[in-house]
């Protein structure tokens, strides 16, 4: 019996052995299944910032299309444009859209210094003036301020139907 009894705790030493190998088999099983679940979490995160980078794109590619359908069309309007931005955006702009054929009517700016003076012979205005301005068009030409700006000229009393848009996009 003695010697059974060592055969019997010597097999339940085998067999708790193998079931220890078939635990530490299933736990490496176990981490490699939790490691494909962090990739594809990371997949998922990762095309979750893709759709969100397209989706701001297609917004921004919509707002360019937007600004453009309004501009093209005052190129030819005689009353020209108001340009938001007396700074050196404002003066590219100006150049870009004269070259292209438009007029600018007047330049505006936030900046009460710029008041009065002139940019290549287009007189600067303080912003509230917009509002009694006979123009096509208001374009925004301050890239880091078109935000901001473009709040501001919301909150003014501006003609039904004149357009503020984003002239950063002009070729």
């Amino acid at each position: 019996m003695f010697h059974s009894l060592n055969d019997l705790i010597a097999g339940q030493d085998r067999s708790l052995a193998a079931r220890g190998d078939r635990i530490t088999e299933q736990q490496a099983a176990i981490r490699q299944q939790e490691a494909a679940l962090e990739s594809r979490g990371q997949v998922a995160r990762e095309l979750e910032a893709e759709i969100d980078r397209l989706e701001a794109a297609r917004e921004a590619t919509a707002s360019v299309n937007r600004s453009l359908l309004l501009m093209i069309p005052r190129l030819a309007d005689r009353r020209g444009i108001a340009v938001f931005g007396a700074g050196a955006g404002g003066r590219q702009f100006a150049a870009r859209w004269t070259k292209a054929g438009g007029t600018i009517a007047c330049f505006t700016d936030n900046r009460s210094d710029v008041w009065g003076s002139r940019i290549d012979g287009v007189p600067v205005i303080p912003p509230r003036e917009l509002a009694v301005s006979d123009v096509a068009l208001i374009v925004i030409a301050s890239s880091p301020g078109y935000h901001q700006i473009s709040a501001q000229l919301e909150g003014m009393r501006l003609p039904p139907g004149l357009e503020c848009v984003n002239g950063v996009v002009f070729p």
